[in-house]
């Protein structure tokens, strides 16, 4: 091979290696410079660059002499200044001189004036456009350029393309890079890209970095989140779905997002951007506990137990284990309302689901359904029995309240319904419940009932029975009577007074016991305007009696719905004015639980109802929780001993013994005592021997109407043979 050849060949080949491994571009060009000046032989040469209007050299000379005249250094947008006719000849066709002899007159004198006399200029053309241009200078003025120089400059013309779309590439990459980076800065997300054949970290924003510090590029997304952050991202992978995922170490919800792009160096890599959704987050779980949490109480409510129900029945089907519902009705709440105000009504009711929550730890979930209504479920896997859950149920609220400093009892009904049966749904669930719940009111509240299948006609019966009430009731008391049953002196056997006791016949329903209507009317917000009609149909009776030349006293029950009435002083007062019966002829009777419930307030309704002379007589005693220390605090005149002790007192020495107790402390505290529901000769005779004041009960007579009371006890002497 001939020796020049080889020497080009092995020029090109050295400076060819140059577009596999160089990175920077004025390094390459500074080599091919000193290799093309060196091998033409040549005093200097220069790489000018095209970049719109302006040239950007680089250059190399052989010698100091020859770099003082090379003046195509630094040869930038004033070159048309300092060249004109070369630098518009080089803009506008990129011509080649192979000598001085070739060039216009003008660029001759360019020449000229750098002392060069010899000039090979070479075009580097880019998709049609000249983009660089070759030179090379030599000032002997008897250089010719050859073929073999003129190719070499050629093939470096062919590198030098190679290696300015290389740099421009990267400069594009660079930027492409920068633009993005710059991008992900600058947004409120955490962004992170990882290499798929790896699975490191290859890129991170300044959020994410500054989140976890320095040191993540080269880490797997798992040492950081954990690897139930990696599963989820694996997970979701195929649909491409986003999801959220909770970080434990900075307390953040985030969105996660995530696909497939085209990296800088045109391997698919996987984008990854978390959002904060922490505010988000914090709204929905304010917006969830405004939907289906209690404001007051802090229980979960009637639409979180629609929601959970479902999965208590799956629950149950799936261990083969009945669950259970209970659902609770305080009694009597609207009194306490009525009585100390709602504000004290919502810290019992605070103080209910108090309770309730202790047993959060065994599986059992409580809700607050609406009011002062309760659901708790004892679902199958639970640790507790449903048994010993309305066990304890049912021991706490025999036992005091303490609310706001104030003692007092509250109890509550309430009904139990096992679940899941066939095709069961939360509706069929409720139905049952609700329908043993009224079945315990009915029983008289402070009980509890498990449904069994007869109770739906109950229901019916019950919702006949609130119809009817509020029909008759707005026809001015339509088929209410008041009926009176004699009250009699043990030792005389002579008729004192008598009680009067509201009946009703129903058109629809014939008969109703008041065992039965009383706790309707109560739930229902009747009982006020029946004991009003009581009181009012009752003292004009007495009245009429009065006026007929009996002494008789008449005992009207009161219930706590009039008592809380803040007006109720004025009302009687206003009853006896119309009727004008005497005060002294009166005797009202409250329950023990009534008047135990707030003793300071009951204490100064009932002295101003003693101070018109209206006698007070407390019924049901023994039933509620009343000391001998706060009897003494109230101005009675009568104890009424319950039924429930009369029932077997000639039988149990110890309900004789309580009975004998309370008579004479009675008595020493100048009350009377009246036994109720005395049916037997042996009765009524075991309690005369105790001193008991008075008798009232079947024993001497049932209530009847006021024209029978006349002609049965007014007109004739009461003995009992």
């Amino acid at each position: 091979m001939d020796s020049k050849i080889k020497a080009r060949s092995d020029l090109t080949s050295d400076v060819l290696k140059l577009l596999q491994y160089s990175s920077f571009f004025e390094d390459s060009c500074k080599i091919i410079l000193e290799k093309l000046t060196n091998f033409a032989n040549a005093a200097a040469a220069s790489i000018a660059v095209v970049s719109g209007e302006t040239l950007t050299s680089y250059e190399y000379t052989a010698n100091a002499e020859s770099e003082k005249l090379f003046s195509f250094k630094n040869l930038m947008s004033e070159s048309r200044e300092q060249l004109p006719a070369i630098s518009e000849k080089l803009r506008i066709s990129g011509v080649v001189y192979r000598d001085a002899s070739s060039c216009t007159r003008d660029c001759e004198k360019d020449f000229d004036s750098m002392g060069w006399k010899a000039v090979l200029i070479h075009a580097v053309k880019i998709d049609g456009r000249i983009s660089a241009f070759v030179i090379v200078c030599d000032d002997s003025d008897q250089r010719e350029w050859t073929n073999d120089i003129i190719a070499a400059v050629c093939d470096f013309g062919k590198v030098v393309s190679g290696l300015l779309q290389s740099k421009t590439t990267q400069e594009e990459l660079e930027r492409t890079n920068l633009t993005f980076k710059t991008v992900v800065d600058n947004i409120d997300s955490y962004v992170y890209v990882i290499e798929p054949n790896s699975g490191k970290i290859i890129f991170t924003n300044e959020k994410l970095s500054s989140m976890f510090g320095e040191g993540i590029i080269g880490k797997e997304p798992e040492e950081l989140f954990g690897r139930d952050f990696d599963g989820l991202i694996k997970s979701h992978k195929e649909t491409g779905e986003a999801f959220e995922f909770y970080f434990e170490k900075t307390k953040q919800w985030f969105d996660v997002s995530f696909s497939d792009i085209h990296w800088v160096n045109d391997d698919t890599v996987m984008l990854v951007t978390l959002n904060d959704i922490s505010d988000k987050m914090e709204y929905e779980r304010r917006i969830e506990n405004q939907v289906y949490y209690d404001l007051l109480t802090g229980l979960p409510n009637r639409r979180h137990l629609e929601k959970d129900f479902d999965g208590y029945v799956q629950d149950s089907r799936s261990t083969g284990d009945s669950s259970y519902m209970l659902f609770i009705d305080l009694d009597d709440f609207k009194n306490i309302n009525d009585e100390k105000g709602h504000s004290y009504g919502d810290m019992h009711l605070k103080e209910v689901a108090n309770f309730l929550r202790s047993f959060d730890g065994d599986g059992v979930v409580s809700y607050r359904f609406g009011g002062d209504e309760f659901i708790v479920i004892v679902p199958s896997n639970s640790r507790l029995e449903a048994d010993a859950v309305l066990k304890d149920l049912k021991d706490q609220f025999n036992k005091e309240w303490d609310v706001g400093g104030n003692r007092y009892y509250c109890t509550a009904s309430i009904g139990v319904a096992q679940f899941p049966e066939e095709n069961d749904s939360y509706t069929e669930v409720m139905k049952r419940v609700d329908m043993a719940l009224l079945h315990a009111k009915k029983s008289g509240k402070n009980s509890a009932a498990t449904y069994q299948s007869g109770f739906g006609n109950q229901i019916l019966r019950r919702i006949e029975i609130e119809r009817s009430m509020r029909k008759d009731i707005m026809d001015d008391f339509r088929n209410f009577e008041v009926y009176y049953q004699p009250i009699v002196n043990s030792d005389s056997q002579k008729l004192e007074g008598c009680e009067a006791l509201l009946r009703w016949q129903c058109d629809s329903l014939g008969r109703v016991s008041p065992a039965e209507f009383i706790p309707v009317a109560e739930e229902n917000g009747y009982i006020s305007a029946l004991g009003e009609f009581v009181l009012r149909r009752a003292s004009a009776q007495c009245k009429k009696w009065v006026d007929s030349g009996f002494d008789i006293k008449v005992n009207i029950n009161l219930s706590v719905g009039q008592l809380s009435e803040p007006d109720f002083l004025e009302k009687i007062k206003r009853v006896i004015a119309e009727t004008k019966v005497p005060y002294t002829s009166l005797t009202l009777e409250v329950t023990e639980s009534m008047a135990m419930n707030d003793m300071n307030k009951m204490k100064e309704l009932l002295g101003d109802i003693a101070q018109l002379g209206i006698r007070i007589a407390l019924d049901d005693f023994g039933t509620g929780y009343s000391s001998l220390n706060c009897l003494k605090e109230m101005p009675l005149s009568t104890i009424k001993i319950d039924k429930t002790f009369i029932d077997d007192i000639v039988a149990n020495p110890y309900t004789e013994m309580f009975v004998k107790t309370i008579v004479n402390l009675s008595h020493d505290l100048k009350m009377r005592v009246c036994a109720e529901g005395v049916e037997q000769k042996e009765q009524f005779e075991l309690l005369k021997g105790l001193k008991t004041d008075v008798i009232q009960g079947f024993y001497f007579g049932r209530p009847i109407t006021p024209e029978e009371f006349e002609r049965q006890f007014l007109y004739s002497d009461i003995v009992v043979s």
